[in-house]
């Protein structure tokens, strides 16, 4: 997870089989763990569905998915 100047803040690797919206979750706890004063945290749109009301019920952050627009080849 970076911040918004893209400065790294926390880190997790884990196997294949472990679903992105999954691995998420470790990575908010240890989110958490390190910063406790995060307030929002911008995903992609990929990350849409139980993560939304898991990350409120724990933190009480103001979660948001960003949606890019599709830029095409050069």
């Amino acid at each position: 997870m970076v911040d918004t100047l893209g400065l790294l803040l926390a880190v997790v690797v884990h196997s294949a089989v472990i679903q992105n919206r999954v691995g998420a979750k470790i990575v908010l706890i240890r989110l958490f763990g390190q910063f406790e004063g995060v307030q929002a945290v911008l995903l992609d749109s990929g990350y849409r569905g139980k993560l939304f009301s898991w990350k409120k019920t724990m933190f009480g952050w103001l979660l948001a998915v960003v949606v890019s627009e599709s830029i095409g080849p050069p």
